[in-house]
């Protein structure tokens, strides 16, 4: 590493006496003059010298503290002068200095309006056809043959054109803010959380990026060994300590993270355990029986909340996070769990407070005897008082993953969606290679050919770490083994969010990141969910320090027969592509090429069954035609799913289109079953075609596996515990439901007054706010 650094400042020091000597042969010095450094010469170096990937050489974006920095103090005394403590203390007096009201803002309000990413050529179009529009309303009174096609005022044209420019520039200046907002916080994380060089961990890195980060304090001592003989000016900084490291991490902390109380959650034990200012300490074994106590780090008043709920997390396990409407699919995830053989502890996350029956049934799905499977160690984590009520709102929907994610209590997770299906015991996924390497394992989705516009990549590039970064913080630059992925070449999905596996020591930081880029409606509008977030937080952050599964997301079922293909072709050849038509994701592990790990949208042929208009559906004849009346169809689509087979189609990013009936593309949307979720892979596309006379291919083969009889057991017994009849209700539930009945049962249906009538006694009779006290 020290090799590498040192022939980095080589360079620079080659170049920068280069200029020197050029500036006295100008006459503008003398060799004597070589300590006073052409600050613009000496930052144009550094940048050529520390960009990673010419894929980046179009985005200039800066933080603008920079500037106001280095009026103060120029780049060179700063790089010759400051070690990395000093230079946090710069930046963030930088930033007091120019507002000392400053925070970064989860409320600010940032734009979007997709129209305003066109060309003007494209947008002048679009403006055409609206006043068009608007203008023959005005003229629907009109005669027909007294119509004429409107003619566009200049002035018009000229407001389009000044709106245009004004739009662009409020995009570039939210963008910018958007960028500082980011940039603040990467050097927040790295100045006061995660710059800790002694405790860092040794582990291979994905990207030759991280090298340098794992030693600070070499990185600064470089730089200062190798400028050493030009003499720069340096200068013996005072730090303020108001700006002390940790000094005053609490202050700056609430400025960094204003949506943090610096409370911990509370954390609720099935048994009724309750833990306030405390994490649960797991043993190194988890087990369904294990042993926990109270934590006991010091509550320094001058020390980060942050810091001390880094240092400890413990212990692994498995997060959710529901609502009271997911408790059927949770109660049928514990089930399967139970099956498996799990011993990790599972914590589930909410914000909104889960009623009295829902915890009540998931701790009686996890405690009652169930066949021979071991208990489980069920968890409630009660986030409301670590979060500002201010911003509690901005974690709706998928932010709860986001909370999920950051406020369990354990340092290695397994973060799961209530319907997804594992297939291997959960501590499986803690021995994959890639997890063992880079402390994350996230899977890809459905590689379809649905593609975002080139503005969001552009967007994503403007968040990254810049050049300035690494020169002053030994921030990495993001390299080609993130530039290169599908995500940044213009695919529209490329992570499946259903199982992600996280160390969050190593990693503490993605979580923070990842809530700051849900806040925003410019990054909202551009990812689906959590979904892209879970691997851009770390890439923003400067980590590279993540893998994903090489294989894209699979289908998973029965091979479609060739028939059923050509439809009413009368005609039918056999087809070398191999269908299957599936409504769940499933991801096939890329050590061996062939396991299927796990899946999402629950075991059901239909995750959506409850949402289906079977008839609609069954009259649609595209595909399950073997099906003939509708009981059958709705039978097969509520029951079990039938894995015999797995389609990995190719990834690829064109149309092969071809004259053999074959699919032309990896996936297509058979948009008319289980409301709207079944997509068809293909296990190859394209075939022959003809151009100019000439017969050609374009072929591409994907991966189809078939399981064994051993698996295909497996999947069945798993799918069977899955998919199987439980009633873990209340006896005040039973009783409330029977009453239910009894009412439905003696009202005239006709009698709207009765119903009505019954339904105010049903809210009356609510328990929601019954005390939870449980025990086994």
């Amino acid at each position: 590493m020290g090799r590498r650094i040192r022939s980095t400042f080589i360079k620079i020091v080659i170049v920068v006496a280069c200029v020197s000597i050029l500036m006295w042969l100008q006459g503008l010095g003398t060799p004597l003059d070589i300590p006073q450094v052409n600050e613009e010469s000496f930052k144009h170096i550094l940048t050529e010298t520390y960009r990673k990937s010419d894929l980046l050489n179009s985005i200039s974006i800066v933080d603008d503290t920079y500037d106001d920095m280095f009026k103060h103090m120029p780049l060179s005394t700063v790089i010759s002068s400051l070690d990395l403590d000093e230079r946090c203390d710069l930046y963030f007096k930088t930033l007091f200095k120019k507002d000392p009201q400053w925070y970064i803002e989860p409320t600010k309000d940032f734009s979007f309006n997709k129209k305003y990413f066109m060309k003007y050529s494209e947008y002048e179009k679009s403006m055409v056809e609206e006043y068009k529009k608007k203008e023959q309303k005005k003229d629907e009174k009109k005669q027909k043959r007294d119509r004429q096609e409107p003619e566009i005022p200049s002035d018009v044209k000229e407001q389009w054109k000044s709106q245009y420019k004004q739009a662009w520039d409020n995009i570039l200046r939210d963008e910018q803010k958007l960028h500082d907002f980011m940039s603040h916080l990467r050097i927040y994380n790295k100045c006061f959380v995660e710059h800790d060089v002694e405790n860092l961990p040794t582990y291979n890195a994905a990207s030759e990026s991280n090298v340098m980060a794992l030693n600070d304090s070499a990185f600064i001592q470089a730089q200062r060994e190798v400028l050493a003989p030009l003499h720069l000016p340096s200068t013996k900084y005072r730090m303020n300590s108001h700006f002390k490291h940790f000094a005053s991490c609490k202050s700056m902390e609430s400025r960094v993270y204003p949506w943090l109380t610096s409370k911990y959650p509370t954390y609720k034990r099935w048994d009724n355990t309750k833990l306030i200012d405390e994490l649960p300490q797991y043993a190194p074994r988890p087990s369904a029986h294990k042993t926990y106590h109270k934590s006991s780090f010091s509550k320094d008043s001058h020390s980060c909340f942050l810091n001390q709920f880094k240092n400890d997390l413990n212990g692994k396990g498995i997060v959710l996070t529901i609502a009271d409407s997911h408790l059927e699919m949770s109660i049928r995830l514990i089930r399967l769990l139970r099956a498996l053989g799990n011993e990790l502890p599972i914590q589930i996350v909410y914000l909104q407070d889960l009623a009295f029956e829902t915890k009540y049934q998931l701790v009686q799905a996890s405690r009652s005897e169930f066949k021979d499977y071991p208990k489980q160690d069920l968890w409630f984590v009660d986030v409301s008082g670590a979060l500002s009520e201010k911003f509690a709102g901005k974690f709706g929907g998928f932010g709860n993953k986001i909370l999920a994610t950051f406020f369990n209590s354990f340092e290695e997770m397994i973060l799961l969606d209530a319907d997804t299906v594992l297939l291997e015991k959960p501590e499986f996924f803690f021995h994959l290679q890639k997890y063992i390497k880079t402390g994350t394992m996230f899977y890809k989705d459905r590689s379809a050919i649905e593609f975002r516009p080139k503005n969001d990549i552009i967007f994503f590039k403007k968040m990254l770490p810049s050049i300035m970064d690494t020169i002053m913080f030994n921030i990495p630059q993001t390299t080609e083994y993130t530039l290169k992925r599908q995500f940044f070449q213009g695919k529209n999905h490329y992570m499946e969010s259903g199982l992600v596996v996280i160390n969050r020591k190593l990693h503490f930081s993605q979580a923070l990141v990842m809530a700051q880029l849900n806040f925003h409606l410019p990054v909202q509008a551009r990812v689906y969910g959590d979904k892209e977030l879970f691997w851009l937080a770390l890439v923003i952050s400067g980590n590279e320090d993540y893998a994903f599964n090489e294989h894209f997301a699979a289908a998973i079922g029965t091979i479609t027969p060739d028939t059923e293909r050509w439809g009413d072709s009368k005609e039918i050849k056999p087809l070398h592509s191999k269908e299957v038509c599936s409504n769940h994701p499933a991801h096939i592990s890329d050590e061996d090429n062939k396991s299927l790990l796990w899946f999402n949208s629950g075991f059901r042929h239909c995750g959506q069954s409850d949402k289906v208009d079977f008839e609609k559906e069954f009259a649609y004849k595209r595909r399950y035609t073997h099906l003939k009346k509708l009981s059958q169809f709705k039978a097969f689509f509520v029951n079990k799913l039938e894995i015999k087979y797995a389609v990995i189609p190719p990834v690829d990013t064109s149309k092969a289109d071809n004259e053999d009936n074959e699919s032309n593309m990896p996936w297509i949307s058979m948009g008319g079953y289980c409301n709207g979720y079944t997509w068809c892979g293909y296990s190859s596309i394209g075939g022959t075609y003809t151009k100019d006379g000439e017969k050609l291919s374009n072929r591409q083969d994907g991966i189809l596996i078939k399981f064994t009889d051993n698996e295909t057991r497996k999947f069945q017994t798993l799918g069977d515990v899955w998919i199987s009849k439980f009633d873990y209700r209340s006896a005040e539930k039973v009783k409330s439901d029977e009453e239910k009945d009894h009412k439905k049962e003696n009202v005239d249906p006709g009698d709207e007054s009765a119903i009505l009538k019954a339904l105010e006694q049903d809210r009356g009779n609510s328990n929601g706010d019954s005390q939870w006290w449980i025990s086994e």
